[in-house]
């Protein structure tokens, strides 16, 4: 047996300008196989950073226009490092990266099986995040024949919801949008609604990233791509734990497979799934307390099991089960980081007999303990997304 006084975990480091709690627990996954102790990194924090058993780093770098110096600091560490970004080419790393190509090809093939005659694009612009995207969109978009508009963001002398009222006011029936973050189709979907376009039926929407906040939970659930970020993590923790073990990594790039459309209601067509979905939601929210069971719902649609089950999977892309934990996490993440209860007072809130499986759940959902997560989420800093 191990003797951990004398042979203590390994530390690594998880260093990242954009937090994702996915990637996060990806990493931890692995590396809790291994077990390695993983530290957090942010920008805000970095300088405060002392880890003498260090032995390797999985980072994102900074863009160089956005750095804190949180990149300099992690080469002056002299261990091994992975990345997961494109940002600072010139360091020449093994990089774990999600299939960005690949989102927008899906994205155009799911909008035209849909039906959707016209493809846009809506991205913020000038990112190798939207590099990537529109010319898996596009070249998928040529293949099928279909003709595409694009709304680029940055620069616009408008508003950001006054640029994209205006793009989405301009397009003719029957088009199907691809924001290229969740948080862009979301905002897609609230002046489409504000303008009078059916959606779905006159427009389409789809997102990226699978961000159920800015998707499963809009006013009309949004389709997305789900991009694997939890195996990201976990890749890019495989990856740094051959260097360490002292094998050979090129310095290249490596592509997460695996990413996939996750339908809802916006590409639906007819306004069936997004009633559901909405009353599903609803039902769910507010019983959080309580035990919530396939039979329950099957009670208050008035629909079978077995037409439940499918329509449930169609409209979230995941079971009851995943659901109910997934909504009890997002309202446990709210209370644990705008209120002072406790986490015991939160569980029992949440329909948890035994704070031990609260925590358990918070863990294995979050990526973090919910101590850890009141703690870092309260001294982080604001991300600008782009």
């Amino acid at each position: 047996m191990t003797n951990r006084l004398t042979n203590p975990p390994i530390t690594i480091i998880y260093a990242t300008y954009v937090y994702d709690e996915r990637i996060h627990r990806g990493i931890a996954q692995y590396c809790q196989s291994r077990g390695w102790r993983v530290k957090l990194l942010l920008p805000h924090n970095w300088r405060q950073t002392d880890v003498p058993d260090l032995l390797g780093v999985i980072s994102s770098f900074e863009p160089e226009k956005d750095s804190s110096g949180m990149n300099a600091f992690l080469l002056s560490l002299k261990v091994p490092i992975v990345d997961m970004s494109r940002n600072a080419p010139e360091m020449e790393l093994p990089r774990f990266l999600l299939d960005l190509e690949r989102s927008g090809e899906l994205a155009a093939s799911h909008l035209s099986e849909k039906g959707y005659d016209t493809l846009a694009y809506i991205g913020w612009g000038d990112t190798w995040h939207d590099d990537l995207r529109i010319k898996g969109f596009t070249r998928m978009a040529e293949q099928l024949g279909v003709d595409v508009r694009i709304c680029w963001l940055r620069g616009s002398s408008a508003s950001l919801s006054e640029t994209i009222s205006n793009f989405v006011t301009s397009l003719p029936n029957n088009t199907g949008i691809y924001g290229s973050y969740d948080r862009i189709a979301a905002m897609a979907l609230y002046e489409a609604i504000h303008a009078k376009r059916k959606v779905p039926g006159q427009l389409g929407i789809i997102g990226s990233q699978n961000h159920e906040a800015d998707s499963a939970f809009t006013e009309i659930p949004i389709s997305t791509i789900d991009l694997n970020l939890v195996q990201q993590g976990y890749s890019a923790a495989e990856g740094l734990a051959a260097l360490i073990d002292g094998k050979t990594l090129p310095a290249a790039s490596y592509l997460i497979p695996g990413a996939m459309v996750i339908e809802r209601a916006s590409t639906q067509p007819g306004g069936e799934s997004e009633d559901f979905a909405r009353k599903m939601t609803r039902y769910i929210l507010k019983n959080l307390n309580q035990e919530i069971s396939v039979a329950d719902l099957c009670e208050v649609t008035n629909i079978s099991r077995a037409t439940l089950q499918r329509k449930f999977k169609e409209s979230f892309g995941h079971g009851v089960a995943t659901e109910v934990r997934l909504q009890r996490m997002e309202k446990a993440k709210e209370l644990l980081m705008n209120t002072k209860q406790t986490a015991t007072s939160i569980s029992e809130q949440l329909g948890y007999n035994d704070v031990t499986q609260f925590y358990r759940s918070f863990k294995r959902v979050v990526g973090l303990t919910a101590q850890e997560y009141r703690d870092q989420g309260r001294q982080r800093s604001s991300v600008q997304w782009a």
